[in-house]
């Protein structure tokens, strides 16, 4: 059984002659172990205002007229293709790697609102992203630990607002999927299991989407946190195109929910085990295909960042909306419809 731990601390202060007692929600996460703090407090995310000043972007590298011309290919000694492209979109190497292979996925149009883009071009987009992976993992096999990730609009990190993810392939782990991989020898079978505890327990659990179950992590790493599941898939580059649009559609709803919040800007980082490395032959297969989607603060003119010296320095999340309420909020939004498996 997964073991979910949490502490309430109180605290008592007086104010105009009124004492007002707050309680702090301590939780960590059982797979990680990263701790977080759910606050009784307000967040203000700004107004979804008019940014069209921000939007215009007349030299933007990743449009149709440019996207030739102002992207790099890759190296002849690479072994990668220079173009990866699955439908409207597009996947080129990225110009400021981070990781040994880093590749950037280009959306057709240079401006879609939450909630506005199609599950056909989002399930294209982790095609292509899945094929570069796939290439990258051939041509070097060291690189086993994979993720899909999003910044969506300049709140979350992203730099342009052509919206585009990003592919990465590595030899080292991230420091997040390190935790993940050492949770994940204490908890060998631990979305299964987290599965059934949630899904009887109900208070967390949102809805299923195919083979995508979404729910709202017991201890978020931000602002109305969703976790997505893909059951029964282990890595990345084993994605089929049902999967593939299973978590479109899973990744749809998320942002259509953010949309109704008033939200407009969001991170995802999409994971799962480390592929089977070349040298050695083991294959860890532990942990499911998931992702993970937060909001960020709004996109205007001039924001207030919704990450402080908690998120950035101590890694833990200060949130104001316990997960059993986004999850309670979630469904209501879906309607009774949505709330039942769906494939």
């Amino acid at each position: 059984m997964v073991e979910l731990r949490r502490e309430l601390k109180r605290s008592s202060f007086e104010t105009k002659g009124k004492v007002t007692e707050r309680t702090i929600d301590l939780r960590q996460d059982p797979l990680t172990g990263l701790t977080c703090r759910i606050i009784e407090k307000d967040v203000n995310i700004g107004p979804k205002g008019d940014f069209s000043e921000i939007i215009e972007q007349p030299q933007c590298p990743f449009c149709e007229a440019r996207l030739e011309t102002h992207t790099p290919k890759a190296a002849p000694s690479g072994g990668l293709a220079d173009r990866i492209r699955v439908g409207d979109t597009v996947l080129v190497p990225n110009l400021f790697p981070y990781a040994d292979h880093c590749g950037v996925l280009v959306f057709k149009d240079h401006f879609t609102e939450m909630g506005k883009f199609r599950v056909e071009e989002i399930c294209n987009g982790l095609l292509a992203c899945r094929d570069f992976i796939r290439a990258v993992q051939r041509h070097d096999r060291a690189a086993v630990h994979a993720s899909i990730n999003w910044n969506y609009m300049n709140p979350s990190g992203g730099t342009l607002i052509h919206p585009h993810l990003q592919a990465l392939a590595d030899a080292r782990p991230t420091h997040l999927q390190r935790l993940m991989f050492e949770g994940a020898r204490r908890y060998p079978n631990y979305w299964k299991e987290l599965l059934e505890q949630e899904t009887k327990d109900g208070e967390r659990h949102v809805t299923d989407i195919g083979k995508v179950h979404l729910l709202t992590p017991f201890a978020p790493m931000g602002h109305d946190e969703v976790t997505g599941i893909l059951e029964g898939r282990f890595i990345l580059s084993e994605m089929t195109e049902c999967d593939a649009n299973d978590l479109a559609e899973a990744i749809m709803a998320v942002q259509c929910y953010y949309q109704h919040l008033g939200r407009n800007s969001l991170n995802m980082a999409m994971m799962g085990s480390a592929a089977t490395t070349g040298a050695s032959g083991s294959d860890e297969r532990r942990l499911w295909v998931s992702f993970r989607i937060v909001a960020r603060s709004n996109l205007v003119k001039f924001y207030r960042s919704d990450a402080s010296f908690m998120e950035r320095l101590h890694l833990e999340c200060v949130t104001s909306r316990a997960p059993e309420m986004t999850a309670k909020a979630f469904r209501v939004f879906l309607g009774p419809k949505k709330n039942k498996r769906t494939g």
